[in-house]
C-alpha cells in the first residue's frame, strides 16, 4: 500500500514522459495461463478482414470477458509488438480462442473503460480499434485505443496484479494526456515489459501521466 501511494504521489507532481516510467510493486503471485504466447511480451489485438459498411471491421466489440469482431468475415488478429513482429501473427479461430481464454480468466476492464470515457469525454459512444495486451507471470494489462464520435482517437491503460491468496492486489488506471513537443506525435500510454512491468508515455513535452488506484486493488 505504501509503495503504491508513493507511485501515485510521484506521478501527480509530473514526470517527463519519454524518460520516466511507473514501476508496479511486485507481489507474491501466481502464473497466468497464456501458454501459447511468449512470457512477458506485448501483443496488439485488432480485427482483420472486411465487413459492411466498409471500415466497420476495424472495431473490436468488447464484452465483460470476451472480444469479438463485428461480422463473420472479420476475425481477431494478435501480433507481437516490437522486433520481428511480422513473424508472429495469430489470426482467425486460434486468435479468438487464445485471447478469449485469457479474458475469461482476467476480464476486459469494460466497466472501468466505460467509466473513464464517460467521465473524461462526457460520452458513452466510442469504438475500440486496438488493444495492446501485456501478460506475464504476475501481471495483466490492457491499453485501449478507441475512436470517439468526432473521429478523434484516444487511449487509456489498465493493469492489475494476479495475486495469490493473501497477497495485496494492485489494480490501476494509467492515462497519458497533454500536447507533445512534436506536432505529429501523440500522447499515448506504452507498456515497458519487465518484472515488474512499467508504463510510460510516448512523447516529450507537456504530455503527462496520471495513475489512479481502482476498486479491487490496494486500499
Amino acid at each position: 500500500m505504501k509503495n503504491l501511494m508513493l507511485i501515485v504521489l510521484l506521478i501527480s507532481v509530473g514526470f517527463s514522459c519519454s524518460k520516466d516510467s511507473v514501476n508496479i510493486k511486485e507481489n507474491n503471485t501466481k502464473k497466468a495461463s497464456f501458454a501459447d504466447f511468449e512470457e512477458g511480451m506485448e501483443w496488439a489485438v485488432s480485427c482483420g478482414g472486411s465487413c459492411l459498411p466498409e471500415g466497420s471491421c476495424k472495431h473490436i466489440q468488447v464484452g465483460s470477458n470476451i472480444y469479438e469482431c463485428p461480422c463473420e468475415s472479420c476475425h481477431l488478429e494478435i501480433q507481437l509488438v516490437g522486433e520481428q513482429s511480422e513473424e508472429k501473427v495469430i489470426s482467425d479461430e486460434d486468435a479468438h480462442a487464445m485471447i478469449n481464454d485469457l479474458l475469461a480468466q482476467n476480464g476486459t476492464f469494460l466497466n472501468e473503460l466505460n467509466d473513464h470515457i464517460s467521465s473524461v469525454f462526457s460520452t458513452n459512444s466510442y469504438k475500440v480499434t486496438r488493444v495492446n495486451l501485456l501478460t506475464q507471470e504476475n501481471y495483466f494489462g490492457l491499453i485501449y485505443t478507441f475512436e470517439l464520435e468526432d473521429g478523434n482517437k484516444e487511449s487509456v491503460a489498465f493493469l492489475k496484479s494476479l495475486g495469490a491468496v493473501g497477497a495485496e492486489p494492485i489494480k490501476m488506471k494509467v492515462d497519458c494526456s497533454g500536447p507533445c513537443d512534436l506536432p505529429t506525435a501523440k500522447c499515448r500510454e506504452r507498456w515497458v515489459p519487465g518484472n515488474p512491468p512499467a508504463a510510460e508515455c510516448t512523447c516529450e513535452g507537456e504530455c503527462s501521466m496520471t495513475i489512479q488506484s481502482l476498486p479491487g486493488g490496494e486500499e
